[in-house]
């Protein structure tokens, strides 16, 4: 009886595997993740805007701009900013 160390052929990969396999492809591949969809309202306010120094939020009335990474900077001042 030979021994099928990969497992059956005809037994499809759980869900968590072909995922995995998909994210690896893409990163070999060179593509970017979705980015995440805004939750703020105040984007409608504000467009966002990506330079050499990192990422700006310009205010579409005024032109202020300010920084913006999703990591270190919220959107407290943004609001602040409108109201």
């Amino acid at each position: 009886m030979a021994t099928n160390v990969g497992g059956a052929p005809d037994q499809p990969q759980s869900e968590h595997v072909t995922d995995q396999v998909s994210e690896n492809q893409n990163k070999e591949q060179g593509e970017k993740k979705k980015r995440m969809k805004e939750r703020s309202e105040v984007w409608e306010h504000f467009i966002k805007e990506d330079l050499a120094s990192g990422r700006q939020a310009i205010c579409k009335y005024c032109g202020m701009s300010y920084k913006c990474g999703a990591k270190k900077n919220g959107t407290s001042v943004l609001w602040a900013h409108i109201s």
